[in-house]
């Protein structure tokens, strides 16, 4: 079967215009073509979008869970292997750098995850719920496709949209600095 096609099935298994919305974003997005994607539309859907009158649509929470966890170990590696002559301190704050909840609300922003977010919150793009929204989509791909393709996705998003070298003269941590 050609590329063509099998996109074409692909897209047909997208019950509605919602689901054809959120597979043709992750491929544009991402990169990936999801495999279960009710678990997609679940890391997409904050706790706000979830009505009395459906209680038995999940949350994404849960996948925020776990999606920070595989984030943590992906950026860990990342710092580990790109910093080699590092140490641990430097490499501990450049994940917390790399993984606070600012970077991810703008790595959320750079994708456009509010294309595809299903939320009720005002102003949901000036909080936190974009980027808890893209941890549980880390924690979905995850689920879905694997550590490796995980790696892949999150380590092209990071190399994409940021420069590491302009992350690591940013300084959050005036403790730390005192403290030196």
């Amino acid at each position: 079967a050609s590329t063509g096609s099998l996109i074409a099935t692909l897209f047909s298994r997208a019950r509605n215009p919602e689901e054809r919305r959120v597979r043709a974003w992750c491929r544009q997005a991402l990169g990936i073509i999801p495999g279960d994607l009710p678990l997609y539309r679940q890391a997409l859907r904050h706790v706000s979008a979830v009505s009395e009158e459906r209680p038995d649509l999940p949350d994404n929470e849960r996948l925020e869970f776990l999606g920070d966890a595989v984030l943590d170990a992906i950026i860990g590696n990342l710092l580990f292997t790109v910093y080699p002559g590092q140490g641990e301190g430097f490499l501990t704050r450049m994940r917390s750098k790399l993984v606070s909840r600012a970077q991810l609300n703008v790595l959320a922003k750079h994708v456009g995850i509010e294309r595809v977010l299903e939320t009720t919150v005002a102003r949901a793009h000036e909080s936190s719920v974009p980027g808890n929204a893209l941890e549980a989509l880390i924690g979905a791909i995850f689920l879905d496709k694997g550590f490796e393709r995980t790696r892949k996705v999150v380590e092209g998003l990071v190399k994409a949209h940021f420069d590491l070298k302009e992350i690591e003269k940013e300084d959050r941590d005036g403790k730390s600095r005192l403290l030196e």
